[in-house]
């Protein structure tokens, strides 16, 4: 983890970047589709510390010779993998184009639609900064500082329980193992899979109203529920097979959630596009 925060000042670079181009879209009146934005933002951040300098996406604001269209359809990452011999780099690449930009875009959806939950936001943002518990607008925020903020914590954990990018984690023993679970036997090449929006749906854990996105739960849990919360949130993986770049991934997802509301008042494009749980028909 020291390693990655280490690494900090690298991503308020791309921060920086990335606020510049949404003050300037702020500036002319215009809506964009944050997905775009958000994946430049990532994938600059993963390729500055994978290969020693950003793709320049945000530079020239668009995807860079369709990298982030090809991505998942090539396996041109496994070449350089053979001469580099980093797995780290690997995982931090998904996580970057993949599931840490849906995960920062959804944080950002699900916070935008409700008024109340924006301005309980920015208060806590606002606030913060009077208290010198953040720095000001002038200065990139610090992760470490940010993530205490009890009703930002709240928001992103909700978003991550709520609707996780990854749905489920399928695993395949090998052709001489079976398995006894919970007294029921899994024959050899049987496909077990965990699923992180089960977990963070179960009403035992996280109360009857799981399919309603409150942060609140967070703030209103007593020490042993959220204990037992964190200790089996699913979102990011667990255990040895958790994330690796979960650390990076975490300070992504802090430090783009407060600079955006810090410095932004969003709103949902098409408001009347939604099905009745919030999600947009075509997201």
């Amino acid at each position: 983890m020291k390693n990655i925060v280490s690494f900090e000042t690298e991503i308020d670079n791309r921060m920086t970047e990335l606020l510049g181009i949404l003050a300037g879209t702020a500036a002319k009146g215009n809506s964009i589709d944050s997905l775009f934005h958000i994946q430049w933002f990532n994938f600059d951040v993963v390729g500055r510390l994978c290969f020693g300098q950003p793709f320049s996406f945000l530079q020239q604001e668009r995807d860079v010779n369709d990298l982030i269209e090809e991505f998942a359809q090539t396996t041109w990452i496994l070449e350089i993998l053979a001469v580099q011999e980093n797995l780290f780099c690997f995982d931090s690449s998904q996580a970057g184009s993949e599931t840490t930009s849906l995960n920062l875009a959804q944080i950002i959806f699900y916070i935008a639609r409700d008024s109340g939950t924006q301005e309980r936001l920015q208060d806590e943002l606002d606030a913060s900064q009077i208290a010198d518990l953040v720095p000001s607008l002038a200065e990139t925020k610090n992760y470490e500082k940010e993530s205490q903020l009890p009703f930002l914590n709240a928001c992103v954990r909700e978003t991550l329980r709520y609707a996780p990018s990854i749905v489920q984690l399928p695993r395949e023993p090998p052709a001489s193992m079976s398995l006894q679970l919970h007294g029921k036997f899994m024959p050899p090449r049987t496909s077990v899979s965990a699923s992180a929006w089960i977990i963070g749906h179960n009403k035992n854990l996280y109360g009857d109203d799981t399919d309603v996105y409150r942060p609140e739960r967070w703030l209103e849990a007593s020490p042993d529920q959220l204990k037992r919360m964190t200790k089996l949130d699913f979102t990011l993986g667990y255990g040895a097979r958790g994330y690796l770049g979960r650390h990076l991934a975490l300070i992504q997802l802090f430090k783009a959630t407060a600079e955006i509301f810090c410095q932004f008042d969003v709103e949902v494009a098409k408001p009347n596009n939604l099905q009745p749980r919030g999600t947009p028909l075509n997201w």
